[in-house]
């Protein structure tokens, strides 16, 4: 009686678990032969996720974020991957079984589909599972009847793969060792998608039928059209299935994107050892599909904020945004920099113009956060830099750190053009106008069955110029230019027009002739280009009457013509260390419009009338021809005022001598009336570079000025601010030079540092303004009492960072810096288009005036105004800025370069330097000849840096700006030019 109870709770619990199984989804299997199944690859849609190959090939991923589209290489020792039996050979194995157990042949099946097919609903496994009901009743009679060692086999069995229905079908005596077999081996991997039956003697196992994964909303229309065929097929399929045949139930699995065979096993070795997956080891560098929100829950978009960035790449994925200021003020609430995280910056670069929204504001300990929601301007169109070359790879690291990016370039490039390790060179971008960040490459290679990553590759490129060894000077030199955008010659037919335009010959008609006036030069002695010249007389009145003679280029260069255009272009002379970019070429820079002395020149001439006390009476502007008497440098008209008649000089400057003394005297009324108005004088030393016979900086020296060139500073400052007040009245065309006030943050930033210093800051910010005293005197205090302490040019070069930049605008303005109301540049047309422009200006109003002169008082006809040039102004002011500011960055990376150059060869020298800048990340040190470099923090034990107090400290000593020290040279790269120091332990 008991032993029918245990036969029924048996069966009951028999039927129980067919019903589970047929309502859970099965997985595709790959039999091996020997037993064990292992799971097919997955698939979405038709494509395959592919292999690692083995050896030493390589993949390359390339793509988008979102896409992973692999590329092999070559897999020549690859092992074969096994493949699943033929669905004939199934379908045969199936019907020996049903002949073997009904004792007739089974139905003919269709072939089995081998490709993943949509879930099955749970109502379409209804069917299979009344079959398999059916097909079991005839069979249970038998199975009452069991040996108590099939019993026992049996329940080994069910404890072995949990869920696993009874064989129904009494197994042959012969078969029941080997059907122990696989059970003894506790290593193997559960059939999770098998049928456990037990085949009689001399049958094969069979594949078992399954329920497909639902595919995915988003796949192709054809991989779901072939999707419910296969789903069709498979609901076909489990009816005619013979109930001997089983699943084993399998957990739900996660709606997530299929993985590889390969990285599955990964993530099952990190889950047992209690790591972190490899995606999210990698720093934010996952590439699959980026989420459309990124903002936290509950944030709404009427809320957010957009705004116009100039975005910052941090190289590890994440980067900041920092608002651009349009007509009104960003929100100063948000903070300096906005966070953007890694899936939300749209691959923009370092320097790209984007659009960002802000959906988190500071506060509670966190910084203002936002997306990335487009990028209005791609910035990046060529990089240059050193390039590395390794066996399976080859990369490029910008010159500029502030990109934080690491190019992919394929080798091919390298082959074609000859580049090899170290070279420098440059990469534009593959495909694209500008570089992003969207498209990624990682490469990983295989050695020894363990795989070494390679570095992670932000872009990709092609290079296109090769420049030579990253540690030579011309390579460097070039790369440089080549990168700034400077031209360097001139087309032919700008040569050829301005060789014809220096040819013309001189006359006086139309110009006031000058040439028996004591009129000369003073400039360098390596200056080739002299374009201002200076006279200086008494008038009946006993006032002041400077002559301030120009070059008269505008002569040479009519308006819109293809010198004039290509001047345009250029903006500015480029001076380096060891020579000069003209902006005009040499055939007028250095020949007709530079005022050699004793030869015929035309001048643009400007009379300022000043008052013995120097104010300006009168500007009077003309057309002039004169002769310079004589060819005057700084250095030799300095040692000439040291040492009066006992200088060598004496007899050179003859003629000019008695001028000179006069100069001397109205140089120093207007350096006294320049301190009433508000000038700013601030202390910026300079350094000269000497360089060898093979152009190697063999000593750099502090460019030192005297009253030489203070007196051409002051003379030249007098001309423009008389010409800017001229043409300012007739409302003519001109590009004013505009200075704004330091903006109250930045000026609040610098009292704050200042008053950390101990220097006197009383009255410089609104809380305590002093309205008696102007903010341009309460600066020169606080640089006077820097002087005193010996850190005058450190302080002076803070405060330099605090205030605006000078630019060129169409309308008028006022010069802070130099306590201006209004200010042009009209002394160097030779060097600077601006200058040029005013020259136009003057050249096309001159003839429209009753005696060929122009004052303020002049009365001038409607037709004077030059209609064209007004209308060019605004244009002219934004380009003439822009290329001031690419010169004037090239010039200080060419000096960076000389001075690496120079350090090269004194590493491990112990040097004496003083602290001149305190950052997060170090010290910034000079040395006596201005030589700049950086300790970094982590060279000082336990360094502790505060910012704000611009201090360091480290164990018992305290670092402050002008802290004088010993630090030990252990870097120079011209490369970059960039020089580091260690700090040398006191004894």
């Amino acid at each position: 009686m008991t032993k029918q109870k245990n036969n029924i709770k048996r069966e009951q619990q028999r039927e129980l678990q067919e019903e589970e199984a047929s309502q859970i989804r099965t997985r595709k299997v790959r039999f091996t032969g020997g037993g064990f199944a292992f799971p097919a690859p997955e698939t979405t849609g038709n494509t395959e996720k592919k292999r690692r190959p083995s050896g030493k090939d390589a993949i390359i991923v390339e793509g988008r974020p979102g896409q992973a589209n692999m590329k092999k290489q070559a897999t020549p020792d690859a092992a074969p991957v096994p493949e699943a039996k033929p669905a004939q050979k199934q379908k045969k194995q199936t019907a020996a079984r049903q002949e073997k157990q009904d004792g007739k042949p089974a139905p003919n099946q269709k072939k089995q589909d081998t490709r993943p097919a949509p879930e099955q609903k749970k109502q379409d496994t209804a069917p299979a599972a009344e079959q398999k009901k059916q097909d079991s009743k005839p069979a249970q009679k038998p199975k009452q009847q069991n040996t108590r060692s099939a019993r026992k086999q049996a329940k080994n069995e069910s404890k072995t793969v949990p869920e696993q229905k009874k064989p129904e079908a009494k197994p042959a005596p012969e078969q029941k060792k080997d059907r122990k077999s696989p059970q003894k081996n506790r290593n193997s991997i559960p059939a999770a998608d098998t049928k456990d039956a037990k085949p009689a003697s001399g049958e094969k196992l069979s594949v078992p039928v399954q329920n497909p994964p639902e595919p995915k909303k988003n796949a192709p229309a054809q991989n779901q059209k072939q999707n419910r065929k296969n789903q069709k097929k498979s609901a076909e399929t489990a009816v005619t299935q013979p109930a001997a045949v089983q699943t084993v139930p399998v957990p739900e699995p996660e709606k997530t994107e299929p993985v590889s065979a390969d990285i599955a096993a990964e993530k099952m070795r990190n889950n047992k050892k209690g790591r972190k997956p490899a995606d999210a080891r990698r720093n934010g560098r996952d590439k699959r599909t980026q989420p459309k929100d990124h903002r936290p829950a509950g944030r709404g978009r009427e809320a957010d904020t957009v705004l116009d960035c100039r975005f910052s790449y941090s190289g590890r994925g994440f980067g900041f945004a920092v608002p651009v200021e349009q007509g009104n003020s960003p929100d100063k609430s948000l903070g300096e920099d906005i966070f953007i995280a890694p899936r939300a910056s749209m691959g923009a670069m370092t320097g790209d113009l984007v659009q960002v929204r802000v959906f988190r504001r500071p506060g509670n300990g966190h910084s203002a956060e936002g997306e990335v929601v487009s990028v209005t301007e791609h910035t990046v169109e060529a990089v240059t830099g050193r390039l590395t070359v390794a066996e399976d790879y080859a990369a490029v690291k910008p010159d500029n750190e502030k990109l934080r990016v690491l190019i992919y370039v394929p080798l091919e490039d390298c082959e074609m053009i000859g580049a090899k390790d170290g070279d420098k060179v440059e990469v534009v971008p593959d495909g694209e106008p500008c570089f992003t960040r969207s498209r990624s490459i990682t490469i990983q290679r295989r050695k020894h069955n363990k795989y070494d990553e390679v570095p992670f590759f932000d872009t990709k490129g092609r290079i296109t110029t090769l420049f030579g060894a990253s540690s030579g000077r011309e390579a460097n030199y070039a790369a440089i230019l080549h990168a700034s955008g400077i031209r360097t010659e001139f087309p032919p037919y700008v040569k050829n027009a301005a060789a014809a335009a220096a040819e013309q010959p001189l006359t006086a008609a139309g110009r006031v002739d000058l040439r028996d006036r004591v009129i000369f030069t003073i400039d360098g002695a390596d200056a080739k280009d002299l374009d201002d010249a200076i006279s200086l007389d008494r008038n009946a009145d006993g006032d002041w009457v400077l002559g301030v003679h120009i070059a008269d280029v505008s002569h040479y260069v009519p308006y819109e013509s293809c010198v004039e255009k290509e001047a345009r272009t250029r903006g500015t002379s480029v001076y380096f260390t060891d020579k000069v970019i003209p902006m005009l070429p040499e055939e007028l820079s250095n020949g007709a419009c530079s005022l050699n002395a004793g030869t015929d020149k035309y001048a643009l001439s400007c009379e300022i009338t000043l008052t013995p006390t120097g104010q300006r009476k009168r500007v009077e502007i003309y057309k002039s021809i004169l002769r310079s008497t004589v060819r005057g440098v700084y250095s030799e008209v300095n040692d000439l005022f040291d040492k009066g008649d006992e200088s060598p000089y004496r007899e050179k400057y003859a003629a000019a001598w008695p001028m000179l003394v006069e100069m001397r005297s109205l140089y120093r009324i207007l350096k006294n009336q320049a301190e009433t108005r508000g000038v700013m004088e601030l202390e910026d030393a300079e350094a000269q570079i000497l360089l060898n016979a093979e152009g190697f900086p063999v000593e750099i020296v502090r460019r030192e000025r005297g009253d030489a060139e203070k007196i051409i500073e002051q003379f030249m400052l007098q001309a423009n601010m008389g010409v800017a007040e001229t043409l300012r009245a007739k409302e003519l065309p001109c590009l004013y030079r505009i200075h704004e006030e330091p903006d109250k943050d930045k000026l609040h930033a610098f009292a704050v540092y200042a008053h950390n210093l101990g220097l006197p800051t009383f009255g410089l910010t609104a809380e305590s303004a002093d309205e008696n005293t102007s903010l341009s005197d309460k600066l020169m205090g606080i640089i006077a009492e820097a002087s005193r302490r010996e850190i005058g040019d450190i302080v002076s070069s803070v405060l330099l960072r605090s205030m605006m930049k000078a630019k060129y605008v169409a309308t008028p303005g006022s010069h802070f810096g130099l306590g201006a109301e209004t200010y042009c540049h009209f002394t160097s047309p030779i060097r600077r288009y601006p200058d040029l422009f005013v020259h136009t200006v003057l050249t096309a109003v001159l003839p429209y005036t009753p005696d060929g002169r122009l004052t303020a008082d002049t009365p001038l006809p409607p037709e004077a105004m030059p209609q064209m040039l007004a209308a060019a102004a605004p244009e002219r002011g934004v380009s003439s800025t822009d290329t001031e500011i690419t010169a004037q960055q090239t010039e200080w990376k060419i000096e960076d370069l000389y001075m690496a150059l120079y350090m090269s060869d004194k590493l491990g020298q112990v040097f004496d330097v003083t602290v001149i800048s305190v950052m997060k990340f170090g010290l910034f040190v000079q040395c006596s000849n201005l030589v700049e470099g950086l300790i970094p923090a982590p060279l000082f034990p336990d360094a502790v840096v505060n910012e704000a107090f611009c201090t360091l400290r480290s164990g018992g000593t305290l670092y402050t700006l002008g802290t004088k020290m010993q630090a030990r040279l252990v870097e120079a790269d011209p490369a970059n030019g960039r020089i580091t120091f260690a700090p040398v332990e006191e004894k």
